[in-house]
């Protein structure tokens, strides 16, 4: 129709709110048209109301159980809902178990979607992109072959998707398997070398090979590719105290004190100059 058509151009604007505002009224009037609740629910969830789309989605996948894009979207729901109560900071042991409860249930919910649209069609590399790195934080032990599989299936439909590659390596080295681990992160600099967390990583599985000199040339680049970087910064600092110029992490550590205070960690600034302190006591100065 005419109001589906204004509806797409919408989307393909990037005008999400109005394409809310038209999909909502459209859906009033059409509750069973499933295209419909579908971009209603993917423009929702664009817009980080995601129990609103996951409500759209799920009344759109009772529509049709087969339709995919309901069920990609649904996913995309739900891993908002888990990031959200992830990033939830919990104010008593009450709250505290409750966002258990909530991580619990959406990680569930979460796994069921991704296993249903990887049913649906298993070369949505995103999919098990996504499912892998559910697994990994939230599976436990027992979940890290299946995620290093769907990494793997990941990599093998996206092999240029730097984000894989560095998640990969992770799960890996969280599975014991560094030289696997090592392997990827390059594969990961090979397909962006400039990207700064590439260089950190390396770093730090090159600094557990016990390759310190290779793991600092690393870290300089990270920071060289990102000086407002706080990890990087921190890493840097470590790396050089390890080595036989500490005096040379002295400079880094002023940068990183101004962006701690500008970032307000102030629990991580304590630590640091508590790490400066210790340093500078070594070197009796």
């Amino acid at each position: 129709t005419t109001e589906q058509r204004q509806i797409e151009a919408l989307i393909e604007a990037e005008k999400w709110e109005e394409a809310v505002e038209k999909s909502e009224r459209f859906v009033e009037r059409n509750p069973k048209v499933v295209s419909a609740r579908v971009n209603l629910a993917s423009c929702l969830s664009i817009l980080g109301k995601f129990s609103e789309a996951e409500r759209h989605a799920e009344a759109a996948i009772e529509l049709d159980r087969a339709c995919v894009m309901a069920w990609m979207v649904l996913t995309n729901a739900h891993l908002g809902l888990l990031s959200s109560f992830k990033d939830w900071v919990p104010k008593n042991e009450e709250e505290e178990k409750e966002k258990q409860s909530r991580l619990k249930e959406n990680f569930a919910k979460t796994r069921h979607a991704l296993d249903v649209v990887l049913t649906l069609d298993d070369t949505w590399a995103e999919g098990h992109f996504n499912k892998a790195n559910i697994l990994s934080d939230y599976g436990g032990p027992e979940s890290e072959a299946e995620a290093l599989h769907h990494y793997e299936k990941a990599a093998e439909l996206s092999p240029e998707d730097v984000d894989v590659h560095i998640n990969w390596s992770v799960c890996l080295q969280k599975s014991g398997q560094l030289q696997k681990a090592l392997q990827q992160m390059r594969e990961a600099l090979r397909v962006s070398p400039n990207h700064s967390r590439v260089h950190q990583n390396l770093s730090s599985l090159l600094l557990s090979s016990g390759d310190l000199d290779s793991a600092l040339s690393h870290a300089k680049i990270s920071v060289d590719l990102d000086p407002s970087s706080i990890p990087a910064l921190s890493a840097l600092i470590t790396l050089y105290s390890l080595s036989d110029q500490p005096d040379l992490s002295f400079p880094h550590y002023s940068t990183l004190f101004r962006l701690l205070v500008r970032e307000r960690k102030m629990e991580e600034l304590m630590e640091s100059c508590l790490r400066l302190f210790v340093l500078l006591g070594k070197l009796g100065k």
